[in-house]
């Protein structure tokens, strides 16, 4: 299995795990939908910058090459 599988297969299981948060959030009244869990993520200005860090770090060390 070369990286460039590696990297679809991780890209598809984060689709994949998207889609179905969207569905669990549509069909249930208790889960947040994502776009909804974003805005709680990234709430406050300490919680924006370590997700544009944690973004930054992500793209450095995996999509870098």
């Amino acid at each position: 299995m070369t990286w460039r599988a590696v990297t679809f297969a991780v890209w598809g299981c984060l689709g994949a795990a998207l889609i179905g948060c969207a569905v669990v959030a549509r069909l249930s009244s208790s889960w947040p939908a994502p776009g909804a869990m974003f805005r709680i993520v990234t709430g406050g200005a300490f919680r924006r910058l370590a997700v544009i860090v944690g973004w930054m770090w992500l793209g450095w060390h995996v999509f870098a090459r």
